[in-house]
């Protein structure tokens, strides 16, 4: 006589994998929007997704928001027109609602010094964009281990 015990222990990354967040988007490249939304829709395909063309569209969108309805993690190109990432980041520290919202910058530059920019602009990550779809993907998952 004995019995079964089934224990489940959370798996940190397959759960964010699976659990339906909202993440804001901010690229203002449309080939760079498709192929991020392509390997999110392979790794995480329970996430909403909202792709937004410039930091000042997010600051603006962001205002209108009820804490309740605030995205889970916001990506940000760092080379963008009206603002860039860097002056993204320092107007979104502005408002205390966006503190905990993990902010990632995701770029083509590796350059130490925009890194560390936006790091001193509490940027959670800095993530230089893979070129092909697999390294994308590798980049989303990175991303999602930030959240």
């Amino acid at each position: 006589m004995g019995c079964s015990v089934i224990i489940r222990i959370p798996n940190d990354k397959s759960d964010k994998l699976k659990a339906s967040m909202n993440v804001l988007i901010v690229e203002d490249d449309s080939d760079d929007q498709e192929i991020i939304a392509r390997a999110f829709s392979e790794v995480a395909p329970y996430h909403k997704l909202t792709f937004l063309n410039s930091g000042k569209v997010l600051v603006d969108l962001l205002q209108s928001f009820h804490k309740a309805d605030l995205p889970s993690f916001i990506v940000l190109d760092y080379n963008m027109p009206l603002l860039n990432g860097l002056e993204t980041l320092k107007l979104l520290e502005l408002d205390k609602r966006f503190n905990r919202i993990p902010k990632i910058i995701y770029s083509s530059s590796s350059q130490n010094n925009i890194k560390n920019l936006c790091f001193s602009a509490n940027a959670k990550a800095y993530i230089t964009k893979g070129v092909s779809l697999e390294e994308i993907k590798r980049n989303v998952q990175e991303m999602l281990s930030f959240v």
